[in-house]
């Protein structure tokens, strides 16, 4: 849906949202991500998709961007390639998203972007994608980027990852 004027971001506030991001995943009790460690991205691209991005570049994570109109059959066998620790998926497409990663052994954290609560699709999708993934038996957190970012302000912060070189991925 077409909002009525254009929110903005200033690069701030985007670097304090993606140092939140990192220090919620880095610090994170049952699961944290290390360097290397594969993040699959599934959504439009827009400035959440971007904190997502910033954040694998900050931490040393992969990135792997799957395409948003592929159906299951093809994101299904990338997820069970890649085994990502996170997949991070546009609330549009959490159910696409879910469906890719029902049997993931390596998916600890499903992150929803671009959600508005205020949204019935986007709050009907999210406990869907949360019941679904309880009911498969998987040990995957879901939570919206905002309450990610809301977490990780609470935290220390991390350092940016240095450890790269030419021969990394």
């Amino acid at each position: 849906r077409l909002l009525p004027n254009f929110e903005t971001i200033s690069y701030g506030e985007l670097w304090a949202q993606v140092r939140a991001v990192a220090a919620a995943w880095r610090h994170d009790e049952t699961s944290p991500v290390n360097p290397g460690d594969f993040v699959a991205t599934v959504g439009f691209a827009g400035p959440s998709y971007l904190t997502v991005d910033m954040v694998c570049a900050y931490l040393g994570l992969v990135s792997v961007p799957l395409q948003h109109s592929a159906p299951v059959s093809v994101l299904k066998p990338i997820i069970e390639e890649v085994e990502p620790r996170v997949l991070a998926a546009g609330a549009a497409y959490l159910d696409l998203a879910v469906e890719s990663a029902l049997q993931s052994v390596s998916l600890r954290h499903l992150v929803v972007f671009d959600y508005q609560p205020q949204v019935d699709e986007h709050r009907e999708n999210l406990e869907r994608a949360r019941q679904r993934l309880h009911d498969a038996g998987l040990p995957v957190v879901v939570s919206t980027l905002d309450e990610v970012i809301q977490r990780g302000r609470e935290l220390p912060p991390v350092p940016i990852y240095t450890g790269d070189t030419d021969q990394r991925l």
